[in-house]
């Protein structure tokens, strides 16, 4: 006998039975298709189909729609099935109107939060009764079919329609009113009907203060530019349910927003201690802390980031790149045996990196420009300096595919590593294939210029701003030193270069030494490769005719 879903005084699918629906079971073990299967067979289903990874599911969901898709967690390798929803969701290969049940014998707090922030219809904690699973099954199809036009609105993505259907599921369905609302609420955000969407919630609001709420409440604050508020109300909601992960990630934009880049930093560590597998969330945070300069917390995160875009669409070399930086900025901190450690491991994610995408011509460069920072902090110059010639060399074969971003960090790399002739041929180059692009042109005479690192940038500063000091107050000595430590963060700085003939050019006139002649030479020697549009050149040209001078008086 057919067991029939639903009772019949039920006002949504009451003569719909479970024989007529189609269910996909997503396992990667064969006795747990089997157990599901076994269950569903018992309930009265006849109409199912099996997949042992996410390959399979995802072709059957393409080929045909399904009511209701009970999936693992774990798929064993490929994508996870948190991984498959997400992407089908993205993709539109996910209606709302097929139900999902995600099922794992993972009961960790950061994996059951990924699931949930992913929103599958249901989640089921392995081992499970048959009645617990046939209570879900039965609640979950009640629900699609109750929903039913709400959810076709949705999928069709026209928001007027699921306003409508939003109204009426709040006027006819009292069971789902409280989800209606929040979906018409968000709908009405996302339309930008900011006034209309705040006048629902003051009608919540005034009822009973409930955290979701509150939180559409800031983020309607935070699109009218209400910083301040949006941050009470969000610490607020924290406070109330520190599970609200939305809230952490809008906070940190509001502190963001205010330039309070340690807070942000602050609520985001709070937000992956909570729910970590979410790969924006780890990225917004690398990024932060590289730019707060902690490279330890920078590199643990770009790691999680890395894990978890593998077997998405997400998988890019950008993910890698990120990763390989910040372990070779790491590299410079720490002991000995921390440098070496952080080294290794960059060299093994770029080879990883080149086995990843090996038809593409510019992630191999880039592999190897990052393994020759790496074989740098190891001591292996040689090494080093053979992966810069294979990248100057298949550069120079292909230079007109070769990205201008990673142009220029090929310039930069030949540069910092005292490979002048090589950088200087390169960006010759460069200036004649892109000779109307003035942009480019800019860029390179800066890269010529000053190639390094904004950190180097920042401690050149540091010295260059001291060595200006002793200058005013006449202590060139002083001046040189400090001008010459810069320059060793920046060697081909148009300016320190110039400061610190210019400091010569005093010590000379105190007491002329030929010493003194000599290293002014040496140093001007290394602007010949100054363009004439650089904004260092007139003085340039002042500083070396002043030269020519001085030595045809000696």
């Amino acid at each position: 006998m057919t067991q029939q879903l639903l009772s019949p005084n039920s006002n949504a699918g009451a003569h719909k039975q479970l024989s007529q629906m189609s269910f996909l079971v997503v396992d990667d073990f064969p006795s747990a298709r089997k157990q599901v299967r076994s269950m569903l067979v018992q309930m009265g289903v006849t109409n199912y189909f099996e997949a042992a990874h996410a390959g399979q599911a995802k072709k059957l969901l393409q080929e045909q729609k399904f009511d209701l898709v009970v999936c693992d967690y774990n798929l064993g390798d490929g994508q996870d099935g948190q991984q498959m929803l997400e992407e089908l969701r993205n993709s539109g290969n996910a209606t709302r109107l097929t139900q999902w049940i995600i099922i794992t014998a993972e009961t960790s707090r950061d994996m059951v939060m990924g699931a949930v922030e992913n929103e599958p219809d249901d989640y089921l904690a392995k081992p499970f009764a048959y009645d617990a699973f046939k209570l879900r099954v039965e609640k979950l199809v009640k629900r699609r079919y109750e929903l039913e036009d709400l959810l076709k609105a949705m999928d069709s993505d026209d928001n007027e329609a699921i306003i409508k259907a939003c109204e009426e599921t709040i006027l006819n369905k009292p069971r789902h009113r409280g989800w209606a609302r929040k979906v018409m609420i968000s709908t009405l955000i996302d339309m930008g009907d900011l006034e209309r969407a705040d006048k629902h919630l003051d009608e919540v609001l005034n009822k009973r203060q409930q955290d979701w709420a509150l939180f559409y409440k800031a983020r309607i604050q935070m699109l009218n530019k209400q910083i301040d508020p949006a941050i009470t109300l969000l610490r607020e909601v924290i406070s109330t349910n520190p599970n609200n992960i939305p809230a952490y990630d809008s906070l940190a934009k509001c502190y963001l927003s205010h330039k309070q880049y340690d807070l942000a930093q602050q609520t985001l560590q709070q937000a992956v201690r909570i729910s970590p597998r979410k790969l924006e969330r780890q990225r917004m945070l690398a990024e932060l802390s590289r730019r707060q300069q902690d490279h330890m917390q920078a590199t643990k995160a770009y790691r999680e980031a890395l894990a978890l875009a593998v077997n998405t669409r997400h998988d890019q070399p950008a993910n890698y790149i990120n990763l390989i930086e910040s372990l070779n900025l790491s590299a410079r901190m720490g002991t000995e045996r921390q440098h070496r450690k952080a080294s290794r491991q960059a060299m093994e994610v770029a080879q990883r990196m080149m086995v990843r995408f090996p038809d593409d011509m510019s992630v191999q460069m880039k592999s190897r420009l990052l393994q020759s920072d790496a074989l740098d902090y190891q001591g292996l110059s040689s090494s080093r300096d053979e992966e810069l010639d294979k990248v100057y060399n298949q550069a120079m074969q292909h230079i007109e595919s070769v990205p201008q971003t990673l142009a220029t960090d090929i310039a930069t790399g030949l540069y910092r590593f005292d490979k002048q002739q090589q950088g200087d041929q390169w960006v010759d180059a460069l200036r004649k294939v892109y000779a109307k692009d003035e942009t480019f042109q800019q860029k390179l005479m800066m890269v010529q210029s000053e190639p390094v690192s904004e950190e180097s940038r920042l401690r050149a500063a540091e010295f260059n701003k001291a060595g200006n000091d002793a200058y005013r107050d006449g202590d060139y000595e002083a001046a040189l030193k400090a001008f010459s430590r810069a320059l060793e963060f920046s060697p081909r700085h148009p300016g320190l270069i110039l400061n610190m003939v210019q400091s010569y050019f005093k010590l000379y006139q105190a007491e002329p030494k030929s010493e003194y002649v000599f290293s002014m030479e040496l140093y001007l020697k290394r602007l010949k490769h100054l363009p004439s549009s650089h904004y260092q050149y007139g003085r340039f040209q002042a500083l070396l005719q002043r030269l020519l001078m001085l030595k045809e008086e000696i």
